[in-house]
């Protein structure tokens, strides 16, 4: 079976100090699979390397970011990683003085777009219509939300599984952010990659799946994750 991935970093993020597999990776054992995910990016940039991909696979898996991210224009020539804005936390606004010339200008003015412009509820309608527009026309998609405003009505994401190892570690997200390099592959820790192939693994044999918080492994193993900065 071919199998399409496409989504944000909770579909395809990997640190070299961490050799654990992904759950992509797991998936790679027994399917043909096809890593369309890049960090950061927005829905639009999935949507659409489906419309042009979507053939060459018997079922793609599209993990769902959140609404409101920003894909610089093409005409500054980025590299990919450097193409999309997710907020006013992300580290290329935050970080200005780390870029010069255009670069710099480009990141000033998602910076201003974030404080002055953005409407949530705009960027949430547009969101819904996306996948609505990618429901009707493609099948065989099955749909994984990265965060719990991914998908309306949606009562799971992925990010709560990140959320609950840090709860179960004693530690916030802005602690991680400021304080921490974070090395776990796609936001998660080993075992719950393992886990989470597991019941993908279902979703492509057309099983019913819920996923149960409570069934996510916590680990003790914190200091080999989050390296002091």
């Amino acid at each position: 079976m071919r199998i399409g991935i496409f989504g944000d970093s909770f579909a395809n993020l990997k640190f070299e100090e961490n050799t654990t597999p992904t759950w992509v990776d797991i998936l790679s054992t027994k399917y043909s699979i096809t890593n369309h995910a890049l960090p950061g990016s927005n829905l639009y940039y999935s949507i659409d390397l489906i419309q042009k991909y979507h053939l060459e696979f018997d079922k793609i898996i599209l993990v769902v970011t959140e609404p409101g991210r920003l894909k610089l224009s093409k005409w500054l020539s980025l590299e990919e990683q450097d193409q999309f804005v997710v907020g006013m936390s992300d580290s290329k606004v935050a970080n200005l003085d780390n870029f010069k010339d255009n670069k710099k200008l480009a990141y000033e003015a998602a910076a201003q777009y974030f404080l002055y412009l953005q409407d949530n509820v705009y960027d949430n309608y547009i969101h819904e219509l996306m996948l609505k527009d990618i429901v009707r026309s493609k099948e065989d998609i099955i749909f994984v939300p990265a965060f719990k405003n991914s998908w309306h009505g949606s009562n799971f994401s992925m990010h709560q599984i990140y959320l609950k190892e840090n709860e179960y570690w004693n530690i916030d997200d802005d602690t991680i952010r400021n304080e921490y390099t974070d090395i776990r592959n796609c936001h998660m820790t080993a075992e719950n990659n393992e886990l989470f192939a597991i019941e993908a693994e279902k979703w492509l044999d057309g099983k019913p799946v819920h996923i149960n918080l409570d069934d996510s492994v916590t680990t003790t193993n914190k200091d080999f994750y989050l390296k002091q900065k």
